[in-house]
C-alpha cells in the first residue's frame, strides 16, 4: 500500500508565518489555472463561480489567521476540501505552472477552457486531483481530452486507463452505476486489451467525523458499485476507487486555537469478471491523504464563579450610598424592594462580600427579613469605582425555607448564585453563553462584526453590567464584569407569591 501522505498545515502555533505561504501557493494556483491574477475577470461573471468564493475564504484566513465566527465550519469544508484536492498537483517549489505541466495540447487547453465553467469546476479539480495522484505515486500519467475517452492514460511497460467521476451524496446511490457504465463505454472506447479503472469521489454535504469504516451516507454508493462489478457487464472496469473525506477537530479554546483535521479516504472494488486485469498492484494507487487546518481565535477569557475566592477582598459596610436608574427600574412593582431596605441591607448586612476586578469593587450584602407571613432574605448587589461612592444597582428577595435562609444568609455569593439558579436567563457574551458572567475579557479584531452581547428577544428581561471596558488598538479589548440577566415576569411572580 503506498503510504498515505500527511500535508503538514500548520500543527501548532509556531507553524503561522509556514502556513500562511502554504496557503498563499494555493492561491497561486488558483491564479495560475485561470490565467488570472486574483480572478479578477471571473468576478465580473453574471453567474458566482466557486474558484472566486474558495479563493475570498482562502485570501480572509490569510489575513487574520480565522473565518467569521458564524461561518466558521463552512468555511473550513470548502477550504479543506480544496485542499485535499490540490495536495496532489500543487506541489509548493515547482519550476512550471499547473497548466504548463499538461504535456496533450487539447488537454490544457481542455482544462483551461472548462474550469471557467460553473458546474464544470469541480470535475476539473477531480481530474486534476487523481492525475497529480498518479504522478506522485511514481507513474507516467497523462492527463487526455479526446471525444469519448477516459480522463488519464498510465504509460508503462503495460498502459492502463482511468477514469474520473465525482457525484455526491445528495444523489440517488443507483448513479454510482451509471457512471461506472458509462466509464465502461469510455474504457472500452480506448482499448479493448487494456485494464481500466475508475477514480471515484463521492462528496458529502458536509464534512463528518473520522471513522475507518464506510460512513452510512457513502456504503449505498459502495452497494450499487459492487452490484454493477458483481454481473457480466461494465468488464473494462477492472477496479472502482471509490473515495470520501471525512474529519475530526481538536478544540484548544484555552490556547484560542481550534485544529481541523480532514482525510480523503478510499475501499478498493474489483470487477469479478474484468476483461483485462490491472498490471499494477491496485493498492499502489489507492489514493489516501490528510490536510489539518489550525484556526486561531481572538482571545477571549471568562472568571468562573469558582475562581471568584481569588477576587474576594475584605472590606467594610459602606456609609455613603448612591442608588442606579436600573435599581429604580427593576423595583418599580409594589412588592419590589424599597430604597430605605436597600441602602439598611447594604449598611448594615448580616454578611458582606466584596470582589475585586481592577478598579472595579463588586459588594454583595444579604439581610434577614422576619415576618408573620413568610420570611426572607434582601440581597443586594452594588459597586464601587476606586474610591467613589457606591453604588446599589440591583437588590432582591429571596425566598426559601427557613434552612435555606439561614444558609444564604451567612453566604452573600450562594445567595446570589441561588437568585441566579431560580431566575437567570442565558445570554450570550463575547461567544460564552450562560446566565451569569463574574468577569470576561475578549478581544474583537479590527473589522470584525462580533455580537457581544445576544439575549434573547422574546423574554421580559432585566440585564446588569456593572463594569465595562474597551481598550482600543488593532484589535479592541472589551472587559465586562458582573453581568447577569433576570427573567422579569418570573422573579416578580414569585415575590408576589411570596415563595421560592
Amino acid at each position: 500500500m503506498t503510504p498515505e501522505p500527511v500535508v503538514d498545515l500548520g500543527d501548532s502555533l509556531e507553524d503561522r508565518a509556514e502556513f500562511a505561504q502554504q496557503l498563499s501557493d494555493l492561491l497561486a494556483c488558483l491564479d495560475e489555472i485561470f490565467e488570472d491574477p486574483g480572478l479578477t475577470s471571473l468576478r465580473l461573471s453574471k453567474r458566482p463561480h466557486p474558484a472566486v468564493r474558495l479563493y475570498d475564504h482562502i485570501s480572509h484566513y490569510i489575513q487574520i489567521k480565522q473565518f467569521p465566527f458564524e461561518d466558521e465550519r463552512e468555511y473550513v469544508a470548502s477550504v479543506m476540501t480544496l485542499m485535499l484536492d490540490q495536495a496532489t498537483w500543487a506541489i509548493p517549489g515547482r519550476t512550471r505552472t499547473i497548466l504548463d505541466q499538461i504535456e496533450d495540447p487539447e488537454a490544457r487547453r481542455h482544462v483551461a477552457r472548462t474550469v471557467r465553467e460553473v458546474l464544470k469546476f469541480d470535475d476539473i479539480m477531480a481530474e486534476l486531483t487523481f492525475w497529480g495522484w498518479l504522478r506522485q505515486a511514481g507513474f507516467t500519467a497523462k492527463l487526455l481530452e479526446a471525444s469519448g475517452l477516459p480522463d488519464i492514460v498510465v504509460d508503462g511497460p503495460r498502459q492502463f486507463w482511468a477514469e474520473v467521476k465525482r457525484i455526491s451524496t445528495d444523489d440517488n446511490p443507483r448513479r454510482a452505476r451509471d457512471v461506472i457504465k458509462k466509464a465502461n463505454k469510455q474504457l472500452k472506447n480506448a482499448s479493448l486489451d487494456a485494464a481500466g479503472v475508475l477514480f471515484l469521489h463521492v462528496r458529502r454535504v458536509s464534512l463528518t467525523p473520522m471513522s475507518d469504516e464506510v460512513p452510512p451516507d457513502v456504503q449505498p454508493f459502495v452497494d450499487e458499485a459492487m452490484r454493477e462489478l458483481g454481473a457480466q457487464q461494465s468488464r473494462s472496469v477492472s477496479h472502482v476507487f471509490v473515495m470520501w473525506d471525512d474529519a475530526a477537530m481538536r478544540d484548544n479554546r484555552d490556547g484560542f486555537y481550534c485544529q481541523y483535521v480532514a482525510r480523503r479516504q478510499c475501499v478498493v472494488l474489483k470487477h469479478k469478471h474484468p476483461r483485462a486485469e490491472l498490471p499494477i498492484d491496485p493498492e499502489a494507487i489507492r489514493i489516501g491523504s490528510t490536510v489539518l487546518l489550525t484556526v486561531f481565535y481572538p482571545a477571549r477569557k471568562a472568571l468562573t464563579v469558582s475562581a471568584l475566592t481569588n477576587q474576594a477582598v475584605a472590606v467594610s459596610a459602606p456609609s455613603a450610598i448612591d442608588f442606579t436608574e436600573q435599581f429604580f427600574t427593576d423595583n418599580a412593582f409594589p412588592e419590589g424592594v424599597r430604597r430605605d431596605r436597600a441602602a439598611e441591607g447594604l449598611r448594615n448586612p448580616d454578611a458582606l462580600a466584596a470582589f475585586e476586578f481592577d478598579d472595579l469593587r463588586v459588594l454583595l450584602a444579604t439581610r434577614s427579613i422576619t415576618s408573620d407571613r413568610s420570611s426572607y432574605i434582601t440581597l443586594v448587589v452594588a459597586s464601587q469605582i476606586g474610591n467613589g461612592v457606591v453604588a446599589i444597582s440591583g437588590a432582591f428577595k429571596v425566598f426559601g425555607s427557613q434552612s435555606e435562609l439561614d444558609d444564604i444568609r451567612k453566604d452573600p455569593l450562594k445567595a446570589f448564585t441561588t437568585l441566579i439558579d431560580r431566575y437567570g436567563l442565558e445570554i450570550q457574551l463575547c461567544g460564552f453563553q450562560g446566565e451569569f458572567f463574574p468577569a470576561v475579557t475578549a478581544e474583537i479584531p479590527e473589522g470584525e462584526s462580533v455580537p457581544i452581547i445576544g439575549v434573547p428577544q422574546e423574554q421580559s428581561l432585566s440585564m446588569c453590567v456593572l463594569g465595562q471596558r474597551v481598550d482600543s488598538g488593532p484589535s479592541h479589548i472589551v472587559r465586562f464584569v458582573w453581568v447577569y440577566a433576570i427573567k422579569t415576569d418570573d422573579y416578580r411572580r414569585a415575590v408576589r407569591a411570596r415563595r421560592p
